[in-house]
């Protein structure tokens, strides 16, 4: 059984805004770098461009989940 969200005992939303805007602005940023990479992001594992791409998605599905 849910129960209600008391306005007295919610975080401020000047708290939570940076995650909620965290997780899709990564996983855009993900999908724009994976678009725009070349091939060689295939063939080497510590290429900065995959480096990002990872390190973007995490923080993007990890943030998502987080906040469900």
């Amino acid at each position: 059984m849910a129960m209600p969200v008391a306005p007295t005992r919610s975080p401020a939303l000047s708290l939570v805004a940076p995650f909620f805007m965290a997780a899709p602005l990564a996983l855009v940023v993900a999908g724009l770098l994976l678009a725009t990479s070349g091939p060689a992001i295939f063939v080497a594992i510590n290429e900065p461009r995959t480096v990002a791409i990872t390190h973007a998605t995490v923080i993007g599905w990890l943030t998502t989940s987080i906040m469900g």
